[in-house]
């Protein structure tokens, strides 16, 4: 009955969704995708969406869904995905819960691993920077791997134990417009915003700069050289020299603190994913929110990704969402 239920939930809201031609949602019932719980996404340059589930990776192509598994990658059992990123030579950089040799590698024939020297368990976030260099972030439950380095075959590890980074919980990995990488520790309520240039990291946090939480969760480095922070229970701060300008419920109509996605569309508008209040748009100071009040998206978004066609790839704990912008 649960389940019956579920499919004529999905079936109105298609209904509903393909009626205002912007929003389609795809789910374990209605599409390839083998959970609902949708955590990573990337697309390839041929169009390819790759998508992270908690059971598991596939690939859809418009038409066909595949799924990766023991009989035609290294995933031996449904791993829980956690990050995918796509290099500058179309390879497709898979991180995930639970495989004991590190990132995955797939450079559209094969599969394989790549050790980070003391092993990395569980992939957080995965980075590459304009010279196709690939920075991963580790989750310290695998015993606090810290900050991986991967250019061409050679591979560093940056630990907190040689004072590198504040802690081996790396939340997040972005890179900015001159190629520095800025990354987000985690222990307990979080360690503020490392910026990584050149080897010698300088950490931000309530104490040193105008942040407003330590507890960083997004990264969004803008072409002007400030950096978008999302923030877990302080809403987005603006960060450039370490001066921030703030957004949260109190000075603005951001629906949530607690922010789990942002990105730019390349138009001046800023899309934004929270845990909560669903999403979104900020655009020439005007706030535009869409969620279960007012539309099909849900409240609780865990990512945001933009295809080429102007559709925004919604992950969440009901499944992807292809929500057409509006003009």
């Amino acid at each position: 009955m649960k389940i019956l239920i579920t499919i004529l939930l999905a079936s109105i809201f298609l209904n509903h969704a393909y009626s205002q031609n912007e929003i389609v949602l795809y789910n374990k019932f209605n599409s390839g995708i083998p959970s609902d719980t949708v955590n990573a996404f990337a697309i390839d340059k041929n169009g390819n969406k790759w998508i992270g589930t908690y059971k598991g990776l596939v690939k859809f192509d418009g038409k066909n869904w595949v799924k990766y598994d023991s009989t035609n990658s290294n995933f031996y059992y449904s791993n829980p995905i956690i990050d995918i990123k796509v290099d500058h030579n179309d390879n497709i950089l898979v991180g995930c819960w639970g495989n004991i040799n590190g990132l995955n590698f797939f450079d559209g024939k094969k599969w394989k691993f790549i050790n980070g020297g003391r092993g990395f368990v569980v992939i957080n976030s995965i980075a590459v920077d304009s010279q196709n260099t690939i920075w991963i972030g580790s989750n310290a439950w695998d015993g606090g791997t810290g900050l991986g380095k991967i250019s061409g075959d050679s591979i560093k590890v940056y630990t907190e134990w040689e004072k590198y980074i504040p802690a081996n919980d790396i939340r997040a990995i972005a890179i900015d417009k001159d190629n520095i990488p800025w990354i987000a520790t985690w222990r307990n309520n979080g360690l503020g915003l490392t910026k990584f240039d050149k080897e010698k990291p300088t950490t931000f946090t309530t104490a040193n700069s105008e942040l407003t939480s330590n507890n960083i969760t997004v990264i969004n480095p803008d072409i002007d050289g400030s950096l978008w922070i999302g923030t877990e229970e302080s809403g987005i701060n603006i960060f450039k020299n370490g001066k921030c300008t703030k957004y949260s419920t109190d000075n603005s109509k951001l629906p949530n603190n607690s922010i789990s996605a942002i990105i730019d569309d390349g138009f001046g508008t800023k899309w934004i994913g929270t845990k909560g209040g669903g999403l979104v748009k900020f655009k020439d100071g005007i706030w535009t929110t869409y969620n279960g009040e007012n539309s099909n998206i849900p409240n609780n978004i865990n990512a945001i990704y933009m295809d080429t066609k102007g559709c925004l790839w919604i992950l969440a704990n009901i499944g992807l969402i292809c929500f057409k912008i509006p003009k």
